[in-house]
């Protein structure tokens, strides 16, 4: 179904996010964007071991008071914590076709994703969860006036419970910054659950992701913070942090029953024109397709859902 071209590279440059609030402002204008602006390999070796430093030993995690957190979290910043990512476009260029696809944001959060894509893509159909009331509320609060079977926005504990929907049938669904902040004893839980949900070969999720020696990671690092889980990190608010490797993210794809078709550490230099600093973000972008040929992993379920129980 999706045609995967190789998408050129685009200036872009921001202050302190992803995104230049600049750029808010003036939303005709042409997002820029940047994936290589240094090379990983380079980092990597100006920050040799920091990869090879595992804890002996992690606390044990369990996910009470995660989803406080994130409830917590959405009521004190109101949903102007995370910029909104104009950039979705050029990530993710199947997503910019006349057809009209099925599209589903896993994670929605208050909207940093789903606002830009209802705006530049409105021809599609969208369904957006989250298991935070409060961020769907912000959400329901933003969404423009439009046909009302448009929108499908719903709470859902993905790695916890059943759908909570009719059963649908999707061409594609985002993972934008989601993993990272689950438990990853819930990651294969979290893929088997989507993967349900998608077309049989032809689906894809769409994945971007904290990648490792970000500045966030080294931050972390030379701050003695200890890791809960190997790479992961918890944040002072209580929500946890994880840095993605490449390896470890086609692995975990395969073993949830996905064919990765493209995958690579997005390099992007963010510079704080008030500080000059210049900031290095590793982030980890890719495609990764639904496999039904079989060899997937014992993880993989065929038809419906499997929740962690």
């Amino acid at each position: 179904f999706f045609d995967f071209p190789c998408f050129c590279q685009l200036t872009y440059c921001s202050s302190l996010g992803e995104m230049n609030p600049g750029v808010l402002a003036q939303e005709d204008a042409v997002v820029q964007f940047h994936f290589s602006d240094f090379s990983w390999e380079e980092l990597r070796l100006e920050n040799r071991g920091v990869l090879d430093r595992l804890e002996a030993s992690f606390p044990t995690l369990t996910e009470d008071g995660f989803t406080e957190a994130w409830e917590t979290h959405y009521r004190l910043h109101r949903g102007k914590f995370f910029p909104v990512k104009s950039y979705l476009h050029a990530a993710f260029p199947e997503l910019d076709t006349t057809q009209r696809l099925a599209v589903m944001e896993a994670g929605c959060g208050s909207g940093s994703c789903l606002l830009t894509l209802l705006r530049r893509f409105p021809q599609h159909l969208y369904f957006a969860f989250d298991l935070s009331p409060s961020a769907l509320e912000l959400l329901r609060e933003q969404i423009p006036p439009g046909p009302p079977t448009s929108v499908h926005i719903f709470e859902w504990n993905v790695a916890r419970q059943d759908f909570p929907l009719e059963p649908i049938v999707l061409d594609c669904c985002l993972l934008i910054f989601v993993l990272s902040s689950c438990m990853s004893s819930t990651w294969p839980v979290i893929l088997r659950n989507l993967r349900a949900l998608l077309k049989a070969e032809t689906g894809v999720i769409m994945f971007r992701d904290y990648g490792v020696l970000d500045m966030a990671h080294l931050r972390f690092y030379h701050g003695g913070s200890p890791q809960m889980e190997p790479c992961t990190y918890r944040r002072g608010d209580g929500t946890l942090a994880h840095y993605f490797e490449l390896k470890e993210t086609e692995e975990l794809f395969r073993l949830g029953g996905f064919e990765p078709v493209r995958l690579s550490y997005h390099c992007v230099e963010n510079r704080n024109h008030k500080s000059g600093q210049t900031l290095r973000r590793v982030f980890v972008n890719g495609v990764f397709r639904r496999s039904d040929s079989g060899k997937c992993g014992d993880t993989c379920t065929e038809n419906g859902f499997k929740t962690d129980t």
